[in-house]
């Protein structure tokens, strides 16, 4: 389940960064304090997204999630790599090293997230990997810390531009492994569901059957008794005077007579009844008069109100069960499109620390203020796609 806890430090951090943002010119701690969060915010929903789809991981292998493992642990590594310079960062400008010192510390930290680039996600930092050994070369080259943070803009846009594909990836291997989960989870209940689905069948089929029974039953006894009273002109006048007669005492005899037209369709549709009940169609068959005997009728339906009971209690054993395979299947479609925009807002946070990252240089250098407003979206647009997934998994 989504950790409450952990979403509000994560957020605690996030608003913290704001905060600091709006009051500090010449620290750089809030590009510290808003990579941290973002790091926290992208592995959180990355790992929740993984925690839902364990829901479908089954014990026999028919689905696994060994790649999705893989390409998460990579990602993993590479956003602690970026955190750990951000931190660098805040280091240097607190510590005594100043020039060319301060930006040789730089180039090696620098170095140090490529090597880690290198061993996560490989081909695609491999294939660059000349070119930014060269661009971090220069990095070490320059006479002061802005300068250094400047020549380390250009290997920081292309490991930030890697490292956005390799979570749009993750999302897509996210999306591929939702469906086979969904595949899964549909195999597992199958022969459940579909024996509940019978039986929630069943159980209609029998209640209309049953109600039908009821319903033209009765309207054949009531013409029966109008039948009665019509053959006695004092019991008719009678049936005027009652209670349920008031205002109709005129017609009496209109409201028999269409009673006994009801009882005539109720007949017919006995009869049909009959015709697809097996036990009443066979008594009918044998009974002397073509009518079912009334004994046979009323044991029948008893026989109906018992299997209905029976039905009944084999719903409501399914019933958990048929109520666990809707909570994954749900949870599992609604994960398709929570994790999709949690990863894509992951992805753009990652070009957002880059974008903030170029500001780092004029306010090292010129004591400016450092804006932090278009990252801190970005970081939050994270938490809010997190919080869905947190709806998602409950």
């Amino acid at each position: 389940m989504l950790n409450s806890k952990r979403i509000r430090i994560f957020t605690g951090a996030f608003f913290a960064g704001l905060v600091v943002t709006s009051c500090v010119t010449t620290d750089i701690r809030p590009f510290a304090e808003q990579t941290d969060a973002m790091v926290k915010a992208v592995g959180g929903s990355q790992q929740l997204t993984r925690e839902i789809l364990g829901y479908a991981v089954t014990p026999d292998g028919d689905f696994s999630l060994s790649d999705y493992d893989t390409a998460l642990s990579s990602t993993k590594s590479a956003l602690n790599a970026i955190l750990e310079y951000s931190k660098s960062l805040v280091a240097l400008t607190e510590s005594e090293a100043r020039g060319s010192e301060a930006a040789q510390a730089l180039g090696d930290n620098l170095n140090g997230v490529l090597g880690v680039f290198n061993a996560s996600i490989g081909g695609p930092v491999i294939a660059v990997g000349t070119a930014i050994n060269d661009e971090i070369a220069k990095v070490q080259a320059q006479s002061s810390l802005a300068k250094a943070v400047a020549a380390a803009q250009g290997p920081v846009d292309t490991l930030a531009k890697i490292l956005s594909e390799n979570i749009r990836d993750l999302s897509g291997l996210a999306g591929i492994s939702a469906d086979e989960a969904i595949a899964v989870n549909e195999k597992t209940y199958e022969l459940r569901v579909r024996f509940y689905k019978q039986l929630r069948q069943q159980e209609d089929l029998l209640l209309r059957r049953l109600t039908e029974w009821y319903r033209y039953t009765v309207l054949i006894e009531q013409a029966e008794e109008l039948k009665t009273l019509a053959a006695h002109p004092q019991l008719a006048t009678r049936a005027s005077a009652l209670p349920q007669m008031k205002g109709h005492e005129s017609n009496v005899e209109g409201i028999m007579a269409r009673q006994i037209s009801l009882a005539k369709g109720a007949e017919s549709v006995l009869r049909d009844l009959v015709d697809v009940d097996p036990v009443l169609s066979l008594a009918r068959a044998n009974s002397d008069d073509g009518k079912v005997p009334a004994k046979i009728l009323a044991d029948r339906i008893v026989d109906l109100q018992e299997t209905l009971e029976f039905t009944r209690r084999e719903i409501a054993h399914y019933d958990g069960t048929f109520q666990e395979y809707e909570r994954n299947s749900k949870k599992l479609d609604s994960l398709k499109t929570s994790s999709a925009r949690a990863l894509e807002a992951s992805a753009k946070s990652v070009q957002s620390w880059a974008q903030a990252h170029a500001q780092l240089e004029k306010a090292i250098e010129h004591d400016r203020r450092l804006s932090m407003v278009e990252f801190s979206t970005a970081v939050q647009d994270i938490y809010a796609a997190y919080g869905e997934l947190g709806r998602v998994n409950k």
